[in-house]
């Protein structure tokens, strides 16, 4: 390797691998970088790696190459560091993953793919060539100089075989044990040429990976060497582009729903752009299965609500199913998290909250959505806002009160990761039930994986994997939206809204210094300053009308599950006591976070409007002593997320996730008395799993 590559210094090598030499290299400002040259020294390779670089160049699913060139027969390509490893490294390191990690990596890999391949490169593809964050989101280093694969697809279907079963598959390949059936019917499938398209392999893979049950009968039953009237009797995906449907010419396929596909569709007189779903011509044979494709036509036509998709009309012809709806403009929720990563908890909540509108609307009218996911939750702009939600796909919605009696008890439709307990029984559901999915995908959001079935009851939300807090009423609700019981969950979908909107705390002027401000004695502090307070205000009383402000401690800019301590002495002024507290406002033994308080103060009551009030008694707290807890909690929140993260939920043993289990719901509980075992339980079991897997 030379010490020098144009303008570039080459520091150390780090590795070489897949026909690729990679250094650490410096530029003449000093700034650290990754330098990648070829071991063939043939012309060919340098032309073909210098092709393929220039490609990267651009931005898309690949490790992005800011700088590349020719040094005398070699070419060389420049790249910013990538914090990860190489997807071969982490397999061999702890063997096979499971499906959301082998998803979350090869996912866009298969895009990456697909795109080099439009602009004119077919990549080569292997795990060495492909590197994955600490999320585990998979880059592929597209400008490697060896030859690409015949075909894309089998390549990329070899890849998802090796990484779930830890050794590359053999020929013809078998069965992966232990991954769920339809998933690795989909990987065989692959391997065996059914799919052309890379990008139309790696869509199917974050559909069936995730655990959606879609029709593979397409890709596993059909076979090619088919006669000219079984062509003409079937229609592939894609294929109808042209084809005219009534008033509408079908334009390109958009994409797939859990029942048809979706076109861009023009209006032959009037020219306006709409989306047409078609129902598959193999489904729309059953008449139970058509009468629920018009079901959900109808039904959305009957709630018209501004966040669930306008469908403009639906029409049954011979041999065609279809129906007209608006055309949206954005992505899917779900392929918004794939390309940005985790939404702001704000973001998260302003999206939620308009779920939960639609969703209500939706219960209003009997309606039980049943399939609620981040794929259809669809973010589109109007009048303005960008994050405006539209709500997909009610192809698996009941009517509970006009239909209830035509669904057959025991049939379980919809996704699994997000179904309510009671609907993945087969059991009759209501809008509890789509309670449950939204605090699913809320867990999804704030946490990054999907909600984990292994947990009886989810672990408490402190804070999402980028460090951001969530706050407490947010943590709360989603506790109680994924309670296994219906009758523990909130009772309705706007109530699930409403607190939403409330779960962010606005920055506003503390609760003392609102109180002077309403009361006239105090200006409301200017925009952009913080409240001013007197450093020497301990009290201050004001009675009107037989009312009594009741000071109580500033009001924090976000809350936590965990909250910090309070800095300052907080001032309560009450009534002074006619009578002795009952047993249960007496203060409570034990290292609570309350332990410590100088005085107790009891629920303000009302008092009569006319009645003279009793002199108020001002009594100044001490502040509350530090949580002793709230670190070592934050610390093992962490270390189980970062475990599970690297190594995924199968590889820690029961034990250890039970004991996790158990000092999360005594913390939350508040139950002190058994927190000091549980907790350090919890601690030695995670460093054994860190002993145990980090070898």
């Amino acid at each position: 390797m030379a010490t020098a590559v144009a303008p570039y210094r080459v520091v150390s090598t780090l590795y070489g691998r897949a026909g690729l030499q990679c250094s650490a290299a410096e530029d003449a400002n000093g700034q650290e970088l990754w330098l990648f040259t070829h071991s063939d020294p043939s012309p060919a390779a340098a032309d073909r790696m210098l092709k393929a670089a220039e490609l990267c160049k651009g931005d898309g699913p690949w490790l992005k190459v800011v700088d590349c060139g020719k040094d005398q027969s070699r070419a060389w390509a420049v790249t910013w560091p990538h914090a990860g490893r190489s997807l071969v490294d982490v397999v061999n390191a702890r063997g096979a993953l499971d499906a959301p990690e082998m998803m979350r990596s090869l996912v866009p890999v298969c895009h990456a793919a697909q795109k080099l391949i439009d602009r004119g490169h077919a990549p080569a593809l292997s795990l060495d060539l492909v590197l994955t964050n600490v999320d585990g989101d998979g880059t592929l280093i597209g400008f490697a100089p060896e030859p690409a694969p015949g075909e894309a697809v089998p390549a990329l279907g070899r890849l998802m075989y090796e990484v779930l079963k830890g050794s590359p598959p053999v020929e013809p390949p078998e069965p992966l044990i232990g991954v769920r059936q339809q998933l690795s019917d989909f990987i065989l499938a692959c391997i065996g040429g059914r799919l052309s398209q890379p990008a139309q392999a790696g869509e199917q893979l974050r559909i069936v990976g995730k655990g959606e049950t879609v029709d593979l009968n397409r890709l596993l039953n059909r076979d090619t060497r088919v006669s000219d009237s079984q062509i003409a009797q079937s229609v592939d995906q894609g294929q109808r582009a042209g084809e005219v449907l009534g008033s509408y010419q079908l334009v390109r396929r958009l994409g797939e729903g859990g029942m048809g596909e979706v076109y861009l569709g023009r209006h032959l007189k009037l020219g306006r752009e709409v989306a047409v779903k078609v129902l598959r011509p193999e489904l729309a044979k059953d008449p139970e299965i058509l009468r629920r494709f018009f079901q959900e036509a109808r039904v959305v036509n009957e709630i018209n609500h501004p966040h669930i998709i306008e469908v403009i009309d639906f029409v049954e012809e011979l041999n065609h199913a279809y129906c007209v709806m608006e055309l949206l403009k954005g992505d899917s929720l779900d392929r918004v998290i794939e390309l940005k990563g985790l939404l702001p908890v704000e973001r998260t909540c302003a999206i939620m909250a308009q779920v939960c509108e639609a969703l209500h609307a939706a219960h209003q009218r009997g309606v039980v959505h049943r399939d609620v996911k981040p794929a259809n939750i669809f973010l589109t702009q109007r009048d303005g806002k960008t994050d405006f939600v539209k709500v997909l796909d009610f192809g698996v919605a009941r009517v509970a009160k006009a239909e209830g009696s035509r669904t057959q008890v025991g049939a379980v439709l919809g996704t699994p990761a997000y179904m309510s307990p009671e609907q993945a029984q087969g059991r009759v559901v209501d809008g509890r039930s789509d309670v449950y999915s939204c605090g699913a995908v809320l867990y999804e959001l704030l946490q990054g994986r999907v909600l984990s079935q292994e947990l009886f009851t989810p672990p408490p939300i402190i804070d999402t994997p980028t460090g951001e807090p969530v706050p407490g009423p947010l943590a709360e609700l989603v506790q109680q939206c994924l309670e296994m019981d219906p009758a523990r969950r909130p009772a309705t979908a706007l109530e699930v809204a409403q607190r939403l909107a409330t779960a962010i705390p606005k920055k506003v002027a503390t609760d003392t210094q609102r109180a002077l401000v309403e009361a006239g004695l105090a200006s409301a502090p200017k925009q952009g300053r913080a409240p001013v307070l007197a450093a020497a205000l301990l009290a201050f009383v004001f009675v009107a009308g037989g009312s009594a402000w009741v000071l109580t401690r500033p009001a924090a800019a976000s809350d936590v599950v965990v909250p910090p301590p309070p800095e300052t002495p907080r001032v309560v002024v009450s009534a002074p006591p006619q009578n002795p507290l009952p047993d249960d406002l007496a203060p409570a033994a034990g290292p609570g976070p309350a332990a410590g308080a100088a005085a107790v103060r009891p629920r303000p009551r009302p008092l009569p409007g006319n009645k003279k009030q009793p002199p108020q008694v001002v009594v100044v707290e001490k502040a509350a002593e530090p949580d002793a807890y709230v670190a070592r909690m934050n610390r093992l929140q962490k270390e189980y997320d970062g475990l599970v993260g690297r190594y995924g939920l199968k590889q820690l043993t029961s034990l250890e996730r039970e004991v996790v289990r158990q000092a999360l719901e005594d913390y939350a509980g508040h139950n002190y008395p058994s927190l000091d075992k549980s907790l350090k339980d919890a601690e030695v079991a995670l460093q054994a799993a860190h002993q145990r897997l980090d070898r």
